[in-house]
């Protein structure tokens, strides 16, 4: 990895790595893999209409009678989430557990309509209640097609969004889910989000805030005039013209987010938070390494086009926001790291663009049915990083838990941290959340 630049894949390697696990000890046919067939609507009983959706299973450590350790999967296709498959990979050799995990309905090749995501009528079944209604049929499938006991335990792991479903799981089916690690999860839904990057601004060491405030303070006037954006054009090399207001936030949108994510994933081995801050301390030129750090890879224009932004996997993601989620990160007037202008009217205006109509997250209603952060939680250890933004939106209290569950925060590392691959550069705060984690499965599971 650059170290200038931190990439999406950012975990590549671990998934490299896990991609060589076997995932099943069955045929030879069902290394990879696997799907089977489930309703696409849970609720209504008139329709008996089905859609494939992709799962794992591996057996390598199971021991007859052992726990189920369930991993669920986020907001793309199965293959990104490989990852996710380390920690409780390593913790079944301690547990005798059978490990499976399962794509999210309409991510990709779970989608019911195939690829077409161009039609937000055929979304009427992407909300999360028949995704958990999806994880409930597929214990009873995974019990039928393994021969696993009918009393098997359950214990099941999420982390970012797909750890917030593994905090609802055993709340909404308690007699089928027995426990859940819920790592770095925003249970509590909110639309208008300004302490996202307040908390990011907090989190830089001062010298590495003031180099990056340097920076701005330069950019920033740019934006109100015409000779400004030209200057802009010259700096980013944005693929559509900036003259245009939108396309010039949707430039704006794109320079910050590689801030917020270096700050959110401070995580081992690669610390892309204390690496973006040591060059732009040592940089003489402060303005020109922001352009480096922040701007386009070379020979690249920076797309800041809605479209091509929020695509695939991306726009559903979107989509999610948008109707029951919100996490709209908003900038404040005046932020000394932050560009004006980054707003809920912004926010609108992208869900207008790539669906063609305007939807309003319905947050309130999240918050009464999965309860926020008064959840009923139960048997669920919440863990959570100290540089991470969501963990605003997480459980860290312990008070505000009962029901056999813990919140732990660990202060050496950022998003989901605990939930890879082990590797010696772990801090002790990660390696202390894991063992908790470890723990947890042991006191629901009796494994």
């Amino acid at each position: 990895m650059s170290s200038l630049y931190i990439q999406l894949s950012i975990f590549k390697e671990e998934w490299y790595y896990l991609v060589k696990i076997r995932f099943t000890k069955l045929s030879d046919e069902k290394k990879s893999a696997m799907c089977r067939k489930v309703l696409l609507d849970h609720f209504d009983h008139t329709s008996d209409e089905t859609f494939k959706q992709r799962y794992y299973v591996n057996d390598t450590n199971y021991i007859q009678g052992g726990p189920v350790l369930f991993v669920l999967n986020g907001e793309s296709k199965m293959e990104d989430f490989y990852f996710e498959y380390g920690f409780p990979f390593e913790l079944s050799a301690q547990h005798g557990a059978f490990v499976a995990g399962i794509e999210h309905r309409f991510y990709g090749e779970s989608n019911p309509f195939g690829n077409d995501i161009s039609d937000t009528e055929n979304f009427k079944q992407f909300t999360t209640q028949q995704t958990l209604a999806d994880y409930a049929n597929f214990r009873d499938f995974l019990i039928k097609e393994y021969s696993l006991p009918q009393d098997t335990k359950f214990f099941v792991f999420g982390c970012s969004y797909s750890g917030i479903l593994s905090a609802w799981l055993p709340v909404k089916y308690p007699n089928l889910f027995d426990g859940a690690f819920s790592g770095s999860s925003p249970v509590l839904a909110e639309k208008d989000w300004f302490s996202f990057n307040k908390h990011v601004e907090e989190q830089l060491p001062q010298d590495c805030f003031d180099s990056i405030q340097e920076a701005v303070s330069q950019l920033k006037p740019l934006w109100e005039t015409v000779e400004g954006r030209i200057k802009l054009t010259e700096y980013f090399n944005p693929c559509e013209d900036i003259m245009d207001d939108f396309h010039a936030k949707m430039l704006n949108y794109r320079i910050i987010t590689p801030l917020q994510i270096h700050v959110q994933y401070q995580n081992p081995p690669n610390w892309p938070m204390t690496v973006m801050c040591e060059n732009m301390t040592r940089a003489q030129d402060k303005l020109a390494m922001y352009i480096k750090v922040f701007g386009p890879r070379e020979g690249s224009c920076m797309v800041n086009d809605a479209k091509k932004v929020f695509n695939n996997a991306w726009k559903l993601w979107y989509y999610q926001k948008a109707t029951e989620l919100g996490y709209y990160k908003l900038t404040t007037p005046n932020s000394p790291l932050f560009f004006d202008g980054i707003d809920s009217e912004f926010h609108n205006q992208i869900v207008s663009t790539i669906f063609g109509k305007n939807f309003i997250p319905n947050t309130n209603y999240t918050n009464l049915y999965y309860g926020g952060m008064k959840g009923n939680f139960r048997n669920t250890i919440f863990t959570n990083g100290k540089y991470d933004p969501w963990s605003l939106l997480s459980i860290t209290d312990q008070t505000m838990l009962s029901n056999n569950s813990e919140a732990f925060v660990y202060d050496d590392a950022g998003h989901c941290a605990p939930y890879h691959f082990y590797n010696p550069a772990m801090p002790p705060g990660v390696l202390e959340a894991r063992k908790k984690i470890n723990e947890m499965i042991t006191k629901v599971t009796g494994h």
